[in-house]
């Protein structure tokens, strides 16, 4: 029998983009940030970063009045805040750039990533890349866009997932997010992946939400040890693919 996700995304106006196309389309957004001519101004903003690799990562960054910042990221967990002033486009480097600042000619950046206009807090998100560097997305961790109250959900996989907390369900595309209303009270978050033409369901976790506190959820794959469970006896670990990463505030934690 099919899950109620497959009925519900099988209607041919609900078809959907194939997992390959929109793998493709997120490579894309990602090789595309930081490109091109930046934007007249400067910016100031204050951020975090919420690193997705196995490994904690040192980068530096430069601002305009020329002092460098040594950023520190830990591996899924949103870091501590830090601030940047100067042009809408930022570019992370080794911190052994600082050794010789000012006196060699610098290495390409580890990183690009170009801020959202008009935005004073942002979140980071950084993924390893296959040429050893990183790839980088801003988004808005900005009251104004992300207000006291809701929970936001991002899909931070390379395929497309479909979340449900009431009513019918979203479909997510991999680098999409949407936002949900608790209204105060906890919420049951579902989370379906297509196997074999079909959704089934993978996930659900029950997550608080206050009227006073935004809360992030990241639906992520990885197998790194900080997702291990143990199993009955406590004998033996076992890594579970698909993982729901939430965040309240500054504070981080597994589901």
């Amino acid at each position: 029998m099919r899950s109620i996700f497959s009925m519900l995304f099988t209607h041919p106006s609900a078809r959907l983009v194939s997992a390959l196309t929109l793998v493709a389309m997120m490579s894309l957004t990602y090789s595309c940030l930081g490109e091109g001519t930046p934007p007249q101004g400067q910016v100031s903003v204050k951020y975090s970063v919420l690193f997705f690799g196995p490994d904690a990562v040192r980068l530096a960054c430069q601002s305009s009045d020329g002092d460098w910042s040594i950023i520190e990221a830990p591996p899924f967990e949103r870091s501590t805040f830090y601030t940047y002033k100067g042009p809408p486009q930022i570019a992370f480097y080794s911190p052994a750039i600082m050794d010789g600042a000012g006196t060699q000619t610098p290495e390409p950046p580890l990183a690009n990533v170009r801020l959202p206009d008009g935005i004073r807090q942002v979140l980071l998100l950084l993924f390893p890349a296959a040429n050893g560097g990183y790839h980088a997305l801003a988004i808005n961790d900005d009251e104004a866009g992300f207000p006291a109250g809701q929970a936001r959900v991002f899909n931070a996989t390379s395929r497309p997932l479909a979340v449900r907390a009431a009513g019918k369900p979203v479909l997510l595309a991999p680098g999409q997010q949407t936002f949900l209303s608790g209204n105060g009270t906890n919420i049951i978050l579902q989370v379906a992946e297509e196997e074999g033409g079909e959704w089934r369901l993978s996930k659900s976790s029950l997550f608080g939400l206050k009227a006073r506190t935004r809360r992030s959820i990241f639906l992520v794959d990885s197998s790194a040890s900080r997702f291990q469970i143990n199993t009955l006896g406590g004998a033996a670990t076992e890594s579970r693919t698909l993982q729901l990463l939430s965040f309240v505030n500054d504070r981080a934690s597994g589901s």
